[in-house]
């Protein structure tokens, strides 16, 4: 099963807040994903982040360390 990676994901996998991701992303300044405009008024987006790209980012430990903790969460469900 593929894992979605979130903005806050890799927020907390950086160590900076969720919402510097976001504006990052929106931005263009952050070149592992994208946000794009969900409505004509530009107040919602919705974020990709790629994963080859977040992988690159984090080096292999951290991204893989990112996903365990997720499938770990998954598992608990």
């Amino acid at each position: 099963m593929e894992i979605r990676i979130t903005p806050e994901m890799m927020g907390q996998a950086l160590g900076v807040p969720t919402q510097a991701v976001r504006v990052g992303l929106q931005q263009g300044k952050l070149h592992f994903g994208a946000a794009y405009k969900q409505d004509t008024d530009g107040c919602r987006y919705t974020y990709v982040i790629f994963p080859e790209v977040a992988r690159q980012t984090l080096g292999d430990v951290r991204y893989n360390n990112m996903l365990a903790a997720v499938r770990g969460l998954e598992d608990a469900i």
